[in-house]
């Protein structure tokens, strides 16, 4: 796996290498007539979390990069339509933040080549557009494997691969967090299901004696 340590001078090193520089010391960098600025899709503006997200990072970019980034907050059936409607399906954005799905097996087929979202393939959930043959080879073998070893060790090479690439930057994972009433027995929370209640059939409430 390749691993980036927080080192905002790199990157503006990388910035000023690539033409990029806040000669009017405003704070947004500039190539010649050009701002760095970027349209930030998320949404929707009723999400508390991913509007304070937006602002954090917003924050982060200006001051750590030079980055302007304009917050654009949409509703979901706007965010999320296919191909060629949709803002981040339909590959409208400069840079897309949103939450997407994770499980036991890791996702690699939705960063596949054959996953582009275009007009043969309007539903295709690789929004960003990456392709690279290697990881398209490890994922499909990891995916085909019969055996845990195999899928195991092909998962790792299509993530060694992703990491270095970095088409995309996952920023964290949600917590999923439960409370039930004393009393309940049973009751147990699973990240890889979609409901608290995945395994109701085993609950059990006891009745305190008075």
């Amino acid at each position: 796996m390749t691993t980036y340590a927080f080192d905002p001078a790199a990157g503006q090193a990388l910035l000023e290498a690539a033409g990029w520089t806040d000669t009017d010391g405003d704070g947004i960098r500039e190539n010649g007539k050009h701002k760095l600025t970027v349209e930030y899709a998320t949404g929707p503006e009723t999400d508390v979390v991913q509007a304070s997200l937006a602002q954090l990072i917003q924050a982060q970019l200006r001051a750590n990069c030079g980055i302007d980034a304009h917050i654009q907050l949409d509703p979901p059936e706007t965010l999320y339509d296919v191909w060629p409607k949709g803002v981040l399906f339909g590959r409208k954005f400069d840079l897309g933040v949103f939450p997407w799905r994770a499980g036991i097996q890791p996702p690699c087929d939705l960063y596949m080549s054959e996953a582009i979202p275009s007009d043969q393939n309007p539903g295709g959930a690789n929004d960003t557009g990456y392709s690279n043959p290697a990881f398209d080879r490890a994922c499909h073998a990891a995916l085909a494997a019969l055996d845990e070893p195999t899928a195991r060790t092909m998962h790792q090479q299509a993530q060694a691969i992703f990491t270095r690439d970095l088409p995309s930057l996952p920023l964290f994972f949600w917590v999923k967090a439960g409370a039930v009433r004393s009393g309940v027995q049973g009751y147990q929370l699973d990240s890889t299901a979609a409901s608290e209640l995945w395994n109701i059939e085993k609950l059990t409430v006891s009745v305190p004696t008075q």
